[in-house]
């Protein structure tokens, strides 16, 4: 018995192979907990409450926090020199203000931010 490699087969098997693989990969990623890399993706993240950045100089800013579910995700950008200046800093203003750290995208580029502060309820 022979399998037929012609006609609409011999296109649709290699791209239905990569699907698969690709869809396997960041599957696997997702589910062990891995962080997955915002490449690709612009805008997807969007106010994400920050709890943790890691910089890795030559490689990549990792970054956990919450992005509107009740569990958090983990996400990695590339490195950039400026990007981890920012996010340095604005953890440190974050921190001073004792508001929690947002990343959010603006102008083509994740950004980092202190949350704003909210005002104090009005006295009765």
């Amino acid at each position: 018995m022979c399998v037929r490699t012609d006609g609409w087969r011999l296109v649709f098997s290699p791209i239905l192979f990569m699907a698969i693989v690709v869809t396997s990969f960041f599957t696997y990623m997702t589910t062990l907990g891995h962080p997955v890399p915002l490449w690709g993706m612009p805008g997807k993240v969007n106010d994400m409450k920050v709890i943790a950045i890691e910089l890795v100089e030559p490689k990549a800013i990792y970054v956990w926090g919450y992005n509107g579910g009740d569990e958090p995700i983990a996400v990695v950008l590339p490195w950039d020199q400026e990007q981890a200046k920012e996010a340095y800093e604005a953890q440190g203003e974050a921190g001073e203000a004792g508001v929690p750290l947002v990343m959010g995208w603006s102008e083509g580029e994740y950004v980092f931010h202190p949350a704003p502060v909210e005002p104090l309820p009005e006295k009765e």
